[in-house]
Order: C-alpha cells, then structure tokens, then sequence
C-alpha cells in the first residue's frame, strides 16, 4: 500500500537513525557489540550500546547491521523530494508525447 503525502509532511524514520555506538555508520564495532552480547538481556549490555538496546541481543539485532553496513546512520524519510516527483512526472509525459515511427 502506497500513500502519497503533500510535500509539507515530515514522516520519521521507518528504521532507527542510529547506530548502536554511535559512531555515524553501521560497522564493524556495531558487529561486534551484537556478536560478543548475542543473547544478552538489556540490563547485561555494555556502555558503548548507547542506541536501540534491544531486551535481548538477536536476530533482529544482527540484521539492523547486516542490512545496514556502512551506511550512515540518519536515514532518509521514504517519502521522495518535489523535484523528484517532478521529473518522473516529465519523464512519463515525454515517452507519452514522442512521436511513434510507423514501418
């Protein structure tokens, strides 16, 4: 399901927009602080997860890296500029309105 918003709308991030130790990058030290706590409780975490500590180390926690490595940790809202919409919209109008060659 697709939902178009007016431009003025700001949605937050659908993912978090950090990484868990903050550095501005999903990396290496983010694996490592999921692999050396894998399956740790919250309150058993060390000081240097200072974003998105999970009640237990995991899966989910393993894939916020994996599916995010060497990313910057601000995300990007999922809704497109203006200007994006502009030029798809003049895209479509010039392959609707390019003249067809009859053979």
């Amino acid at each position: 399901r697709i939902v178009v918003l007016p431009p003025s709308v700001v949605l937050p991030p659908s993912e978090p927009d950090g990484d868990f130790d903050d550095s501005g990058f999903w990396d290496l030290a983010d694996l490592n602080l999921v692999l050396f706590n894998w399956q740790q409780s919250e309150t058993n975490l060390p000081q240097e997860w200072i974003n998105q500590r999970p009640v237990t180390v995991d899966l989910d926690s393993l894939n916020l890296v994996l599916f995010n490595w060497q990313q910057p940790a601000q995300l990007l809202s999922a809704v497109p500029e203006p200007s994006a919409i502009g030029t798809l919209v003049a895209g479509i109008l010039s392959l609707l309105c390019w003249p067809k060659r009859h053979i």
